[in-house]
């Protein structure tokens, strides 16, 4: 927006020409998807999102299994640790050690 609060149409044109564009088609047999999720309308519901949040709590399951660490890295290793995760044999959670 310039100052006049008129759009900038060129800048607009770009942006909407270079986003990344998608092929649903190439995204299933890669296993992959695109997600958005507007929660701001969570704002006006905080009361009833505690209760569900407590809830959950009160359901205990963090305590009897705790998440699984599937490999610890240090943080010297951090690149492999990303490349780790990245290859898709992943299993638990990967850890980094500061």
């Amino acid at each position: 927006m310039t100052s006049s609060n008129s759009p900038n149409l060129l800048h607009l044109a770009t942006n909407f020409l270079t986003r990344p564009m998608l092929d649903p088609e190439k995204m299933i047999s890669q296993n992959k998807s695109v997600m958005g999720f507007n929660l701001i309308w969570l704002t006006d519901k905080l009361d009833e999102l505690n209760l569900e949040v407590d809830d959950l709590f009160n359901l205990g399951i963090w305590e009897d299994s705790p998440p699984h660490v599937g490999k610890i890295y240090p943080f010297c290793e951090l690149r492999k640790a990303v490349r780790y995760l990245q290859s898709g044999k992943s299993v638990g959670k990967v850890v980094v050690v500061v």
